[in-house]
């Protein structure tokens, strides 16, 4: 039968693993819930980038439909003056500035045509991201719905061991839980190690002495010669 005190210290050994192992999840939660933020956001970025290729396009023609009104303005101007003139030399003038006129509207007015062909698609990509986006919000949501409940019960259940911890260890001997305590903070491995085949200490492997081995083996509160951590024999 396990000596009492190793039994009682086992105990509480597995009762600061568990909290320890909630711990860490609970430290690496910053990082998943920044995580779920940034696709979030992510999601969000690809519908506003959609949507202001939709503006640009849609200012660009915008732009252009009022290039064409100011060449149609200046052409009527053109044409109008053109009734007024006598000489010949100067009414072709005219008539040449208002054909070359006309051309750079019809330019204009094809690239116009050309690109509200395009409006239509574009338009159907920002629905379609829209869509997308949507769906992956919800299930971003939901996530993060889900992480803050896992939060949430990780919380409690660290506090329910603490409780259970402390009744731990107010069973066993300040001589026992001290050194534990120390092992313990120094995060170097299991604070209390089982002893080996052939005698050696469960956490650095080297071989105990004679003497440790046979307090160990009497049930006595041992400590490993070499690296200081506490020992028993599971045999017993």
């Amino acid at each position: 039968m396990r000596a009492l005190w190793a039994t009682a210290l086992l105990k509480l050994q597995n009762l600061d693993k568990q909290m320890q192992n909630i711990r860490t999840r609970l430290s690496l939660m910053p990082a998943e819930r920044n995580r779920i933020i940034a696709s979030k956001n992510a999601a969000e970025a690809k519908v506003a980038a959609a949507e202001k290729v939709v503006a640009a396009h849609l200012a660009m023609i915008r732009r252009t439909e009022s290039e064409i009104h100011a060449l149609e303005d200046k052409r009527n101007r053109i044409r109008q003056q053109s009734a007024l003139v006598k000489k010949n030399s100067e009414y072709q003038t005219m008539l040449a500035e208002s054909a070359m006129l006309d051309q750079e509207i019809g330019k204009l007015e094809s690239h116009v045509l050309a690109e509200m062909e395009k409006t239509p698609t574009l338009e159907a990509a920002v629905q379609e991201a829209k869509k997308v986006c949507a769906g992956e919000i919800r299930a971003l949501k939901q996530e993060y719905m889900e992480f803050g409940e896992a939060e949430k019960s990780f919380r409690q259940d660290l506090e329910k061991l603490r409780s259970e911890r402390l009744a731990a260890a107010e069973m066993l001997e300040s001589k026992i839980l001290e050194p534990y305590e120390e092992l313990l903070k120094g995060n170097d491995g299991d604070p209390l190690v089982p002893i080996q085949e052939d005698g050696v200490c469960g956490n650095c492997s080297l071989k105990l002495t004679p003497q440790t081995l046979s307090s160990a083996r009497a049930g006595r509160f041992v400590l490993c010669d070499n690296c200081s951590h506490l020992v028993y024999d599971e045999d017993l």
